[in-house]
């Protein structure tokens, strides 16, 4: 497992690749918007490539429903576990505090370069400067993430990672990185359905 050491945590430094649970059962591959949407449904434990697309599980790996993240067999590999919002929240501290901690996590020559567009038919053209350095180690790319009704959005310009805590409301707290921003944001999954996982390794 490739890792890096962050103060007193230790973190993958890559997107969490798993097919099945802890105890060896099998996670549905969700195929198809059809597909997800069918297992949305029925709450079922799911990953997916961006977009269904093998190709793309090249450049950002799997991701993971809030199904999948909560189920009792455990999504995390023996010695890991999925960070919690606090955990989180001490990373970013680790990193010089929220405000500061995005550029630190981001991948070098990975966040430079996206054209913002107004629409698709009409583009802006306008060039977004970025400061990723990745200080930290943690590598994180763009990767973007699935909406509740399978449509996939941001994978040039944002990346996505489950927290395993809820939010007053019941949703799960996830936590976005943007491409020329340097805060660390912290959301609910209100509309975010599937997002990529970073694991913290056990104390």
């Amino acid at each position: 497992m490739e890792e890096t050491k962050i103060n007193n945590q230790i973190w993958m430094n890559k997107n969490l690749d798993v097919e099945t649970f802890r105890n060896g059962d099998v996670i549905i591959q969700a195929t198809s918007i059809t597909h997800w949407n069918e297992l949305r449904d029925n709450k079922k434990p799911a990953w997916c490539y961006y977009k269904y697309d093998f190709e793309n599980y090249k450049k950002w790996g799997k991701f993971y429903n809030k199904f999948a993240l909560c189920d009792p067999r455990g999504l995390s590999p023996e010695g890991w576990h999925i960070p919690s919002d606090e955990e989180w929240n001490l990373l970013a501290e680790n990193l010089g505090g929220q405000d500061i901690a995005a550029d630190k996590l981001k991948a070098l020559n990975t966040w430079e370069g996206y054209e913002e567009t107004d629409d698709d038919d009409n583009p802006t053209g306008v060039f977004i400067s970025d400061n990723a350095n990745n200080m930290s180690g943690f590598s994180a790319l763009p990767s973007g993430y699935c909406h509740y009704q399978g449509q996939f959005f941001d994978g040039d310009n944002a990346c996505y990672f489950w927290t395993s805590d809820l939010d007053d409301k019941d949703f799960l707290i996830f936590r976005a990185i943007y491409c020329g921003f340097s805060d660390l944001v912290r959301d609910n999954e209100n509309s975010v359905h599937a997002a990529s996982i970073r694991c913290v390794k056990d104390n």
